[in-house]
């Protein structure tokens, strides 16, 4: 199982304790957008299941998956405002070449899915923001929580493409 975690250092300290009893647990720590409120935050992969503030008690129940209480609403995931990364041609492009790019990388790992995203970037002349948000979306539902290259990490490639093809055949002719 992997958890996506957003926490502060103090949390970890705390959440590391817990962690330990854990053999087939893998963690891997994230910046979470517009969710620091809610933190420590635990992303349940692959489901992209959002939990708020998890205390070390309760991260049995997270992973168990009975830690309904601590679950974040889509409605504070989503916001009107992203339907323009599903809505616009030109975000759908910048996902379907980026997907091209990645397919390119031999390992996907944070450091060169994050290398990759810098470049791609740089050689389209494409804000970074507008392209991790895109694909946030393709990958997510949401332009909130993980930074991308941890996103992507947590996935692994084959599910990371699967949610990316299916956001593309599904927005294929949306206007």
């Amino acid at each position: 199982m992997t958890i996506l975690l957003c926490c502060t250092p103090e949390q970890r300290k705390d959440l590391d304790k817990v962690f330990a009893k854990y053999d087939k647990l893998e963690i891997i720590e994230s910046t979470c957008d517009e969710l620091e409120e809610s933190m420590p935050l635990f992303i349940h992969m692959p489901d992209a299941t959002f939990y708020g503030h998890v205390t070390p008690d309760r991260v049995r129940d997270v992973i168990a998956g009975r830690a309904d209480d601590l679950k974040i609403q889509t409605a504070r995931l989503f916001d009107v405002s992203m339907e323009t990364y599903k809505r616009e041609p030109m975000h759908r492009r910048a996902v379907k070449l980026f997907r091209w790019h990645l397919d390119k990388i031999d390992e996907c790992t944070t450091v060169n899915i994050a290398e990759e995203l810098d470049d791609f970037c740089k050689k389209y002349e494409l804000k970074k923001q507008d392209v991790v948000c895109a694909v946030k979306m393709a990958l997510i539902g949401t332009t909130k929580g993980p930074a991308l290259p941890e996103l992507m990490t947590a996935l692994h490639k084959k599910e990371a493409f699967a949610r990316i093809d299916k956001y593309l055949a599904d927005y294929k002719y949306r206007i």
